[in-house]
């Protein structure tokens, strides 16, 4: 879905679910790394209000870190263990690009997710050469 800029929209339908990044544009560097957010707990929205509000914070924070931004991600859903790994308590992800992994976890400072009560795993993707 573009916006009005003819940029794709950060949030088409204001809701978590199909964001993406903010502009069709290539990555930041070359030499970037990519880093997976794994979005552990956390507390819903405890109405429409509060859920306009935690909307307009994700929002703003994905703003904030603009081109880093690779994937908004979205929340996890049903999920089923397979050959008896234990089941992950991931509730969402989202994926940035960064210099380094300090870097990745200092862009987490002032993260909705943190803000109401939950945990992120920041971990490095190795990419594999084809």
């Amino acid at each position: 879905m573009r916006g009005a800029t003819g940029k794709r929209a950060l949030f088409p339908d204001r809701g978590f679910r199909g964001m993406v990044r903010v502009s069709s544009t290539p990555t930041l560097e070359t030499n970037m790394t990519k880093f997976l957010y794994i979005y552990t707990g956390g507390n819903p929205p405890a109405d429409a209000a509060e859920g306009e509000k935690v909307m307009a914070a994700w929002i703003a924070y994905f703003g904030k870190l603009g081109p880093h931004v690779v994937d908004a991600g979205a929340p996890t859903g049903a999920r089923m263990s397979v050959a008896g790994a234990p089941a992950s308590g991931i509730s969402g992800y989202s994926i940035v690009e960064a210099a380094d992994l300090r870097q990745a976890v200092s862009f987490t400072d002032g993260h909705p997710h943190i803000a109401s009560g939950g945990a992120i795993e920041v971990v490095e993707t190795v990419p594999i050469p084809m």
